[in-house]
């Protein structure tokens, strides 16, 4: 038999990582969408030691006919086998596929390797394909364009995660689909057969370019002022500025008499002070003595009345300016004036960051149908559909697994519930029914139908199994 390998070329994620994966872990490499995702035989993509990762579609509408096996947060395994389906017709979504298929020389199916990883994604998780028929069933609206799937190869149901299949031993492969649906763990264990889970997200929509901004209206009158609010606290006291220039003196009033002097005593204790007489009429000023150190200030007499305002003094340099006190509630908004006219369209400002996608718009109607084209001519009728059958027997009778009327026998095999001696296990041709020794096999070349095994009357129950295909 000639073996078809593809040699797996990893992409580095910063060159090929589509927008929406966020990161991988272990064994999972992201690539570019391969040329073929077949069995390795048939030319597919292979590896020793990379799960690979990949986007098929974006913004896909799915159509009738697609569900996903599982879209409910949790670990499905050999030993949590729940799946929980569910249609996702009419979805806008985004696809990723996770592969491996091991090269060539092809392993014995008994003859397993594991790998493990996880990746994550910055939008939700709708739901993961895990089962061969639902992956299927999902390659024509799903799957790349340009990239060849298994869809009719024969996998024996195998293209998928196997912990559902009832096999002996138990399959080890694994899927995780974490709490906030946002990151899927895998752990696949491959013999001769690939393992596959696509994986299904919310579309995530193109951002289209923001437009050129309009020109800017003229600004209508101004609606009336709003109350005034409470006045902020008071900013700090700025810097006193230099003294002002002194202003003309006032008019002199006239001397009161003067009282003789008496002799100066020796000075008593400081009195309290008394309260500040009237002021007497200003005398001429006499010279400026230098300034002693001031005393207590006594109690505020009675104020005079005030003298003519000298003439202002230059401005002192303006102190630095206080907090900003609270600003006040607002006012009601005052009446819209009027629209003024357009002004002239000013230049054209930088490109906005892109706007998000509108919402899609209605199907448009269906065009008229192209001719019909020529019939090819009419291939061979195959066998396709690969399934098991299953019977029991008393021990020591011949139990017989027969295939659905039309199908083929490829395979098959047996169990018993206790330790015996098996005495035979082989192919028959016939349609129905358990037979006692001698039972009619076929003549060389017929095609057989069934498997019939017996064991040695020791006890028990006799369980025989065909593998079909047809």
């Amino acid at each position: 038999m000639s073996v078809a390998l593809s040699a797996i070329v990893a992409i580095p994620a910063a060159s090929t990582a589509s927008a929406d994966v966020t990161g991988t872990t272990g064994s999972i490499v992201e690539v570019t969408a391969p040329a073929s995702v077949r069995m390795t035989q048939n030319g597919g993509t292979s590896s020793s030691t990379d799960i690979i990762a990949f986007n098929e579609r974006r913004s896909e509408l799915v159509p009738s006919g697609v569900s996903v096996d599982i879209n409910l947060s949790g670990t499905y395994d050999k030993d949590h086998q729940t799946l929980n389906s569910r249609s996702i017709q009419g979805a806008t979504v985004d696809s990723y596929l996770l592969h491996w298929q091991r090269p060539a020389p092809i392993p014995a199916p008994t003859d397993f390797q594991t790998l493990a990883g996880s990746i994550t994604f910055d939008s939700d998780i709708v739901g993961l394909q895990v089962l061969e028929g639902t992956l299927d069933a999902g390659d024509s609206s799903l799957g790349a364009f340009g990239t060849t799937y298994p869809t009719n190869d024969a996998t024996g149901g195998a293209r998928g995660l196997d912990f559902t299949l009832g096999l002996t031993p138990p399959s080890n492969d694994q899927v995780t689909l974490s709490a906030d649906r946002r990151t899927v763990t895998v752990r696949f264990e491959v013999a001769n057969i690939m393992d596959q889970v696509r994986v299904v997200t919310e579309a995530v929509p193109a951002v289209g370019p923001t437009g050129p901004t309009g020109a800017t209206g003229a600004t209508g009158p101004s609606g009336p002022s709003g109350a005034t609010g409470d006045p902020g606290a008071t900013g700090a006291t700025g810097l006193t500025g230099p003294t002002g220039a002194t202003g003309d003196p006032g008019a002199t009033g006239a001397t009161g008499l003067t009282g003789p002097t008496g002799a100066t005593g020796d000075p008593g204790a400081t009195g309290v002070t008394g309260l500040t007489g009237p002021t007497g009429a200003t005398g001429d000023p006499g010279q400026t003595g230098a300034t002693g150190l001031t005393g207590p200030t006594g109690a505020t007499g009675d104020p005079g009345q005030t003298g003519a305002t000298g003439a202002t003094g230059a401005t002192g340099p303006i102190g630095a300016t206080g907090a900003v006190g609270a600003t006040g509630p607002q006012g009601p908004t005052g009446a819209t004036g009027a629209t003024g006219n357009d002004g002239a369209t000013g230049p054209k400002g930088a490109t906005g960051a892109k706007g998000a996608t509108g919402a899609r718009g209605a199907t448009g109607p269906t065009g008229p149908a192209g001719p019909t084209g020529a019939t090819g001519a009419t291939g061979a009728t195959g066998l396709s559909t690969i399934y098991t059958s299953f019977a029991t027997g008393a021990n020591g009778a011949t139990v017989i697994a027969f295939c659905k009327p039309g199908g083929a026998a490829v395979g098959g095999g047996t169990y018993k519930s206790v330790d015996g001696t098996l005495l035979e296990s082989a192919p028959v041709v016939g349609t129905t029914g358990s037979h006692s020794l001698p039972y009619p096999f076929g003549p060389s070349g017929a095609t057989p139908t069934g498997w019939a095994v017996r064991f040695g009357n020791n006890g028990g129950t006799t369980y025989a199994w065909v593998l079909c295909r047809g």
